[in-house]
């Protein structure tokens, strides 16, 4: 298994407009590569601690979508 460390430009890409898809995609796989590095150096290591937040700030970008449709839903149906 590779160790893949995204770069800041992956992240303004999937603000940029990945599909929910992709996303979910990037999350698993940065999860499973999270792990990985765990079991192999220690949760207190460096690559760890960052492929940590690597996958924080994609989770952060998945919930922000995720409430957005969501508040688009209510204010259609009328809800609010």
């Amino acid at each position: 298994m590779s160790v893949m460390i995204l770069p800041d430009q992956t992240y303004q890409k999937v603000v940029g407009g990945y599909k929910m898809e992709s996303l979910m995609k990037l999350i698993e796989e940065s999860r499973s590569q999270l792990h990985h590095l765990a079991s192999l150096y220690g949760i207190g290591n460096d690559l760890v601690i960052k492929k940590s937040q690597e996958l924080d700030v994609l989770l952060n970008i998945y919930n922000s979508k995720v409430y957005k449709e969501k508040d688009v839903k209510i204010v259609k149906t009328g809800i609010i």
